[in-house]
């Protein structure tokens, strides 16, 4: 499956799209609005996402789980407004801009 949003308006919704079947669905709600963050593929079956909107706000969904999850510490040192970037190196950690 591919997981997505809109990046780029103010949203609560997430969608998974289904290669097999040729069929978007509408995922679990996100934390919080979504606005101008980034969002990048983890480590096992995670995706995580910077929520912007004037934030340092941090979150993981579990793709096995299909349920969002608010990090508490977050590791992001600065608000993320526009144009925050997200990277997992595919090993060990995650690069924000």
């Amino acid at each position: 499956k591919l997981y997505r949003n809109y990046l780029e308006i103010r949203i609560f919704n997430f969608y998974s799209y289904d290669l097999t079947t040729d069929t978007i669905a509408t995922g679990p709600t996100m934390p919080s609005t979504f606005y101008y963050g980034d969002m990048a593929p983890g480590p096992s079956g995670t995706i995580y996402a910077l929520r912007g909107n004037g934030t340092s706000d941090f979150w993981r969904f579990g793709v096995g789980t299909t349920t969002w999850e608010r990090l508490s510490s977050t590791p992001v040192p600065q608000t993320i407004s526009y144009g925050g970037a997200i990277v997992y190196d595919g090993s060990r950690y995650l690069y924000v801009l």
